[in-house]
């Protein structure tokens, strides 16, 4: 599933799909964004992603959402299986150090 095919998908069939809601899935983006910009290096070198970030966050959640593994989705997207490694974990953690997406502390 790439962004291009699901975006235009009712709010209930996209979350059937997803796992969350369109309007939380552009938070994530957004938070992803957010991040990226943050970390992003002077001068970096190497190729640039040919993903866009929807679809990187579309990964990730077929990742963990659907458990499959990283070679299917690597087949799935025309990536290696470190790549999709290599992103997931970027998402992952983007998405761990956003402020508004931390659940709140138990307060005994």
């Amino acid at each position: 599933m790439i962004w291009k095919e699901i975006k235009n998908l009712k709010p209930t069939d996209f979350k059937r799909l997803t796992g969350v809601t369109p309007i939380i899935f552009l938070h994530l983006v957004e938070a992803v964004n957010d991040y990226e910009a943050k970390t992003r290096k002077r001068g970096r070198t190497g190729r640039k992603s040919h993903l866009i970030t929807e679809d990187k966050l579309l990964m990730t959640l077929m990742y963990l959402r659907e458990y499959r593994t990283m070679f299917h989705i690597g087949v799935a997207y025309g990536l290696s299986e470190s790549n999709v490694c290599r992103t997931i974990k970027f998402i992952e953690q983007a998405l761990i150090s956003h402020p508004s997406l931390h659940l709140p502390a138990n307060v005994s």
